[in-house]
């Protein structure tokens, strides 16, 4: 098979920014079990019973009676959630995890990585869209969930009852919120370079968020919240038989879509995080995660241009790495190394 040429990349094509899935839907008793959260019902004279939810200290009103979201925390990150297809009933779970997943996306990027979101965050359910994975005139059909940069706004499709809404994955909601992010903050546009990195940037944002919620450690799956079982996934950058990765530029082919190539750069950030090769084998020393992911983040939104390649973002990472993180600097190198680059 040809070894990648980065001139190569020119050729392709980006594949539909969602995912597919089969399931149910969610009930709040699965989120509660996932997240910190404390519930208190109450007696409303114009609303009638209203359930407040509190996520670590913020407090979350779920109002049953119109399925309005409504919270200071909310307000404080800009964040909206709607539903915006003449849809009358946004009681399903797929509000409820899109609120929950968002909030604690943006307070990890906000805690985290000193990065608060430039304007209100919109996210829609059940949108009527006419973008290009939509399906049936419009209307999502299967789970999906895409970032839409013209609109600047996030679509999930609710659960059904043969699909189970990837909201109720975090790492998914903060993928696309980390899509997001570089469309309001970065220079990355729509060349095959940056689209190459704002994908895998996002898995990287998906995992790491997923991670720091749970706090035990990387959880290198991304989606599995949204399978019945949870032990499948939509990709396991861990997992060296995972079909959609790439891990190593010699393997490329002209088949190969944008989230295959991602891999590249997810199977490098892997060696960084873990010390690790997909065998488990050590090869390099370990990273420490926030330090980490902070060099990454500041890189894709602050160092790299329209036209950036998959070789500028290996050379980005170094030179921010030599005031950043020196410790990083010949990782780095060893990591991209190890992935043909």
């Amino acid at each position: 098979m040809p070894r990648l040429n980065l001139a190569f990349l020119a050729l392709l094509t980006l594949s539909a920014n969602s995912f597919a899935d089969t399931g149910e839907g969610i009930d709040l008793t699965e989120t509660k079990r996932s997240f910190p959260i404390s519930e208190k019902v109450v007696e409303d004279e114009f609303f009638g019973t209203e359930r407040f939810y509190a996520l670590e200290t913020e407090i979350l009103s779920v109002k049953t009676s119109n399925s309005s979201f409504f919270s200071s925390a909310a307000l404080r990150y800009g964040l909206d959630i709607k539903a915006d297809s003449g849809s009358k009933n946004f009681s399903n779970q797929t509000g409820v995890s899109a609120y929950f997943n968002a909030l604690s996306t943006l307070k990890v990027l906000d805690e985290n990585l000193d990065y608060k979101f430039p304007s209100q965050l919109k996210i829609v359910i059940d949108r009527y869209t006419e973008t290009p994975w939509a399906v049936d005139a419009g209307r999502m059909q299967v789970s999906e969930a895409g970032y839409i940069r013209n609109e600047g706004l996030i679509a999930f499709s609710p659960a059904s009852e043969n699909s189970t809404s990837l909201a109720k994955s975090i790492d998914i909601v903060a993928h696309e919120i980390a899509h997001a992010v570089v469309a309001n903050t970065s220079q990355l546009d729509t060349s095959i370079g940056s689209k190459l990195i704002n994908e895998a940037f996002a898995d990287i944002i998906g995992v790491y968020v997923e991670s720091k919620l749970n706090d035990s450690g990387w959880n290198w799956k991304i989606g599995e919240a949204s399978y019945h079982d949870q032990l499948s996934c939509h990709r396991d950058i861990h997992d060296p038989e995972d079909p959609i990765l790439l891990r190593h530029t010699s393997n490329v082919t002209e088949d190969d879509g944008i989230y295959v190539l991602s891999g590249i750069v997810t199977t490098s950030f892997y060696y960084l995080a873990t010390g690790e090769d997909l065998h488990g084998v050590e090869i390099l020393p370990k990273s420490n995660m926030d330090t980490l992911v902070k060099l990454y983040f500041d890189v894709v939104t602050k160092d790299l241009s329209s036209s950036v390649k998959v070789k500028d973002l290996k050379e980005a990472l170094i030179e921010r790495a030599k005031l950043q993180a020196p410790e990083l600097e010949q990782r780095i190198l060893r990591a991209f190394e190890l992935v043909g680059m």
